[in-house]
């Protein structure tokens, strides 16, 4: 049998497509080992090698925009159509060196979680692609092109791009439903190890509760000191915020390449503090959690993550304005007071994406013989 060889191009905007992308390379090698995984990002290598560490090549790429953020919650639409600007139409230079890297890798397949160049760069190489979103570039500039019509040209142009996709994959919740080649559930990564093993990594005593805030991997201005005397008995756990981990009181600082491998922090923690992104969304969903879910006012997709939050999980709403003035201390106490409930069985969508992404990438000669 023909070793398989696939390339992955993965938008570094926040950290939820990376995350999900290595749950479905997680899930595709353990169906399917010996398979060449070429990563092409500028997502930091550290954030695939918890899930897939050895398992993959690794191409430091600039392979999307996305938007240029003002703040963890705030996208900066000025400097976002700057970098746009600069960033498209792409560069034939970087579009045929890249395809010339994964035509020399044998690649059989490219696939784009939603880093448009990958697709491109398919083209160019005479290779299939497969798009995974849950929504595109195209749809979410869709709202902003009223107020910054300078947007509309690249709206236009990476809708064409999105377009030329051999496969389409679509995520639940999907933002623009179509009718793709696959509906796939919501995808997360597994943990690996037990609450207990966190807790003893960590040194929490058993009698805390946990309470895990996150931005997605930016970092926080929020300051530990304002809740330490309103809540003694709970430990406050701020990934991503810290070049080292630190501990004041109650209150721990992990850095974002920590040795605690965040869908454990996060299945260990009673209470979830996050701004509604993918990634931290599904992996909240995954544990069955209790969460604070943080707005962001202008972008297209909060509205539907909210509906799907609303829907599966414990929650209560945190407004944007309620996070940047503090006020949203005071529900702590009312996130933690909400009950339990049995636990739910949630499916995972990493396992029909990995066997369908095997079908498009063996030949069908090995098809046959499989048969």
């Amino acid at each position: 049998m023909t070793k398989t060889s696939i390339a992955y191009f993965i938008s570094p905007h926040g950290f939820g497509h990376a995350t999900r992308s290595s749950a479905i390379i997680r899930a595709y090698l353990d169906q399917a080992p010996d398979t060449d995984i070429h990563v092409f990002t500028s997502v930091p290598r550290h954030c695939f090698d918890d899930c897939i560490a050895n398992t993959y090549h690794y191409h430091y790429l600039a392979c999307d925009i996305g938007y240029i953020q003002a703040s963890p919650l705030t996208a900066d639409l000025p400097a976002t159509i700057a970098a746009l600007n600069r960033f498209l139409p792409f560069d034939d230079r970087i579009v045929d060196g890249t395809a010339a890297i994964i035509t020399r890798a044998g690649c059989d397949l490219v696939i784009c979680d939603i880093a448009p160049i990958g697709l491109v760069v398919a083209t160019r190489s005479g290779v299939p692609s497969v798009l995974i979103e849950n929504f595109t570039w195209n749809w979410l500039y869709e709202s902003d092109v009223p107020s910054y019509p300078a947007l509309e040209r690249h709206r236009c142009y990476l809708a064409d791009i999105f377009k030329t996709a051999t496969h389409h994959i679509q995520l639940e919740p999907a933002c623009c439903p179509i009718t793709a080649d696959l509906s796939a559930p919501p995808v997360w990564r597994q943990p690996k190890s037990s609450a207990d093993a966190v807790r003893k990594q960590l040194a929490i005593p058993d009698s805390a509760r946990i309470v895990t805030i996150t931005l997605g991997g930016t970092d926080t201005d929020t300051d530990p000191d304002r809740w330490l005397h309103r809540y003694d008995d709970v430990c406050f756990i701020l990934p991503g915020t810290s070049h080292t981990p630190l501990r004041a009181g109650n209150v721990i600082r992990l850095p974002r390449d920590s040795d605690v491998y965040f869908p454990d922090l996060i299945a260990s923690s009673d209470v979830v503090i996050g701004k509604l992104g993918y990634g931290t969304v599904m992996e909240v969903y995954a544990a069955d959690s209790v969460f604070g879910y943080i707005t962001r006012n202008t972008f297209r997709e909060s509205p539907i993550l909210e509906a799907f939050v609303k829907t599966y999980l414990r929650s209560m709403k945190i407004t944007q304005k309620d996070y940047e003035n503090d006020s949203w201390l005071d529900i702590i106490g009312t996130l933690l007071a909400l009950p339990a409930r049995a636990p739910t069985m949630r499916k995972n969508g990493t396992d029909c994406i990995a066997a369908y992404l095997a079908r498009l990438s063996t030949s069908p000669q090995e098809q046959a013989q499989a048969r």
